[in-house]
């Protein structure tokens, strides 16, 4: 198998673990606060972390720029709060598109929402939303590994339809033609830029 297409198969794995995530999101926002659903994402996400490590070893967790990954996760937690809420107030095909644009999520929270006991019903959906955190991340690290970015990030714009697929089968939201041309021209951009820059010789 080649590298490129190992590449676009970890990007694949990718994109239908962002699509879980959102699906899982939006079925516990039913009865969850953002900061609880976050919660246990993180939970099963660590448990996963943690299982790697006691097979590979503490070594691959060491780093010497804490600092660093201190304040990342602090801006990560934010545009996470904030992605989980966009799924709760928006049709998912449209956040997604939103994704598109690289923004800062700027969503103010006016207070922590009190904490709500998870019904077991809802355990599947804790339990998908925290493997899809890692396999998504994971993914996507593994595919830029394996091929450049001007072939692996076309992959990932297929999250769009995709979702806007379920959005419309799932939860009748309405298929939004301007959100999908708009997301497309987005990435004609993205994609002629990168592959401009690949063929720039170094």
């Amino acid at each position: 198998m080649s590298a490129t297409l190992r590449g676009v198969l970890w990007m694949s794995g990718a994109v239908l673990s962002f699509c879980a995530m959102a699906i899982a999101a939006r079925e516990l926002l039913t009865h969850m606060g953002v900061f609880e659903i976050l919660f246990f994402r993180a939970g099963v996400a660590l448990l996963i972390v943690l299982a790697v490590a006691l097979r590979t070893g503490t070594a691959t967790l060491r780093t010497r720029l804490m600092g660093v990954h201190l304040w990342r996760n602090i801006c990560h937690l934010g545009g996470q709060a904030s992605w989980v809420y966009a799924l709760g107030a928006l049709p998912l095909a449209m956040v997604f598109a939103i994704e598109f644009t690289a923004p800062i999520f700027t969503a103010v929270l006016a207070a922590l929402p009190g904490w709500t006991a998870p019904e077991l019903r809802e355990l599947p959906w804790i339990v998908a939303i925290g493997i899809g955190s890692f396999t998504a991340h994971y993914c996507l690290t593994r595919s830029m590994r394996f091929a450049d970015a001007s072939v692996v990030v076309p992959v990932d714009f297929f999250r769009l339809p995709l979702i806007a697929a379920v959005g419309a089968v799932f939860y009748s939201e309405p298929f939004d033609p301007a959100v999908i041309l708009g997301a497309a021209l987005i990435f004609a951009g993205v994609w002629f830029s990168l592959a401009r820059e690949a063929g720039i010789p170094r």
